[in-house]
């Protein structure tokens, strides 16, 4: 969280939120709190206080937060400041420590005074209650013991001592002439840089802000002075608390939503900044406006949370899918290894049909016998082992028993070899589905799956979509992703397994077009006719090709063969895993994948096309 977006925030906790009563204290998520606050002409609201290292925060919020299981700092939390009043909120500066003084009272009536301190500093941010008369630390959130901080030790019962403040300039008092001369003391560096370097409290977001309000260029005889007059100016309206809340967001090139980059989960959603007022560096960028600070943080991080639990989940998953991978691809050297040759096999065979032919030969007694292989063409001396306790055709019938054994063990290698590379196809499809993902919902649909097929536990299962969505209504669930090619024609992708199975063999009309790349993990992609009649043109063909090859794992080759064939010719195999299929009659297109493409065809939200798209429920067709 910035230093001035906190500042912001600040200025409206301390405008609206002293004189609030504390009603309750939630744990929300592991590291993240919620405070019930009700305040006369306020109503009720909820403080969101996270000392998450890797999504920090301080905001308000009408939204009631999701509760989770209490924690033994949650409990001492509701013993201290349940029913205390807000006596005052501080800040110092642009320091990233907001106070929170509450007053209570014991069942007495005498006033009991708690400090609750959020510091919001990166992986050293906590969450610390401290007794205000005796400063003693009374619990924190995150315990930092002697071993892990010398200086600075935060446990029960020790005595709070502020973080470090912040080496430099304090830029809200700064005079011209001081800016001035703090910049011309920092020489040789980027002008962002020398701010950052002289200044206390600044972010790199906010260096670079006022970089661009001084003019492209730091050079010039009149540089610093320029750089000081859009200083002051930033500093001037942080001061004088003259906010214009809003959210910008990086403008999306269409590919993050509809289609798939190259490496990576696919779910990036465009790039969002809360700002305390509309950042010149990003002209370009589109701007959300907000009537208060409180609104725009609270739609901020409420799209932060969520991304954050996406990430967290098509991690875990990418980690337990590439193990599981890991693993097949071991398990296949393995086989390979250890499997027996054919040729070793029809060797054996021979062997017993020589041994055989010259049984007459064979004593009781013999450990090996040599004869004339009429096998080869230069009919060469072999020498056959033998069994000395066994007589001679005991020999001949242990020596096909031996080659009969192989034949067996290279028949069952073959069968071990075929599963263990259906089992790598499986899981390099899975993991091209969860770099394809664009929601919580297409990843929860792949962590069932793999607890339906066995992969995980329930208890893994649940450790997976921890702090994300676990279930979504029908109607906010993801449908399949869609296209609409040069021609007219719909073109529907599935985005994971579940979606290929219900996409194929449910959705689809045996008339309708199954395209697919060959030989390789990806996307089941439709071409829906208008009727059974209508021809589907080539241009069509080829695009829905690329679609194919760009949703697969050859998505960055050239001259990728896809095949096409009506739905008709598709088959599911008995017991398959979910989203395998096979087909006999086919005919295939190179292609050169364009990701371009996929923006150019992709059918944005909220269009007719969209709302008249197929349905599941009806055309449940096999």
């Amino acid at each position: 969280m910035d230093s001035v977006v906190l500042r912001a925030i600040y200025c409206w906790l301390r405008r609206n939120l002293i004189g609030g009563k504390v009603l309750s204290v939630e744990l929300s998520e592991p590291k993240t709190i919620a405070i019930t606050i009700r305040k006369k002409g306020l109503g009720m609201m909820f403080l969101i206080i996270s000392w998450d290292a890797s999504l920090f925060r301080l905001y308000p919020t009408r939204t009631r937060p999701q509760k989770i299981s209490r924690s033994p700092f949650v409990g001492t939390l509701s013993r201290h400041i349940l029913g205390a009043t807000i006596a005052s909120i501080l800040m110092k500066s642009l320091e990233r420590v907001v106070t929170f003084e509450l007053v209570n009272r014991d069942l007495k009536g005498n006033p009991l005074e708690f400090t609750l301190i959020a510091e919001l500093m990166g992986k050293n941010s906590n969450l610390i209650l401290v007794d205000r008369k005796s400063r003693e630390i009374i619990e924190a959130g995150k315990h930092v013991t002697e071993a892990m901080s010398r200086t600075r030790p935060v446990l029960p019962g020790t005595k709070y001592t502020a973080p470090p403040a912040s080496q430099g300039v304090n830029p809200l008092v700064a005079t011209r002439d001081e800016v001035i001369q703090a910049l011309e003391n920092a020489t040789g560096m980027r002008l962002e840089k020398r701010i950052l370097s002289q200044f206390a409290g600044l972010s790199p977001t906010i260096a670079r802000e006022i970089k661009a309000r001084a003019g492209a260029s730091s050079r010039g005889s009149d540089a610093l002075a320029r750089a000081a007059d859009a200083f002051l100016s930033v500093m001037a309206k942080i001061s004088a608390e003259q906010f214009e809340p809003c959210v910008m967001r990086e403008p999306s090139d269409g590919l993050n939503r509809s289609g798939i980059r190259a490496a990576g989960l696919a779910l990036r959603a465009a790039k969002s900044v809360l700002c305390p007022f509309p950042l010149i560096q990003k002209d370009n960028w589109e701007v959300e406006r907000f009537e208060s600070m409180a609104d725009a943080a609270e739609a901020f991080f409420a799209e932060a949370e969520q991304a954050a639990a996406f990430l967290k989940m098509g991690r875990r998953l990418l980690q337990i899918v590439k193990s599981k991978l890991a693993r097949a691809k071991r398990r296949l050297a393995k086989i390979e290894a250890e499997a027996v040759d054919k040729e070793d096999v029809d060797r054996l065979f021979q062997k017993g049909e020589l041994l055989k032919m010259n049984v007459h030969e064979v004593r009781r007694g013999m450990a090996s016998i040599e004869v004339r292989d009429v096998f080869s063409s230069a009919q060469p001396t072999v020498t056959i082992e033998l069994q000395t306790s066994l007589s001679p055709w005991a020999n001949v019938d242990a020596a096909f028993k031996k080659a009969k054994k192989a034949k067996r063990r290279l028949a069952h290698s073959a069968k071990l070899v075929a599963s263990a590379r259906e089992e790598i196809a499986y899981f390099e499809g899975l993991l091209l589905q969860i770099e394809g993902c664009e929601g919580i919902p297409c990843l929860q649909e792949i962590a069932d799956e793999l607890l339906r097929v066995g992969v995980i536990t329930t208890r893994k299962h649940d450790e997976v979509v921890s702090g994300a969505l676990r279930r979504l209504p029908k109607e906010e669930r993801q449908r399949f992703r869609r296209f609409v090619s040069s021609d007219g024609f719909q073109i529907l992708v599935g985005r994971n397994n579940r979606e290929n199975d219900l996409l194929t063999l449910r959705t689809a009309r045996p008339f309708d077009l199954f395209v697919h790349a060959q030989g390789v993990p990806g996307s089941h992609v439709i071409v829906w006719r208008a009727n059974r009649g209508s021809p589907i043109p080539k241009r069509t063909i080829e695009e829905a090709a690329i679609i194919a090859a760009l949703h697969s794992k050859a998505r960055n080759a050239l001259h990728v063969p896809v095949d096409y064939t009506p739905r008709s010719q598709v088959k599911k195999p008995k017991g398959s895993v979910p989203g395998k299929v096979i087909y006999m009659s086919f005919q295939t297109v190179f292609v050169n994948p364009d990701h371009s493409l996929l923006a150019k065809l992709a059918v944005k939200k909220g269009t007719a096309i969209e709302d008249a798209a197929p349905r599941l429920k009806a055309n449940k067709h096999k």
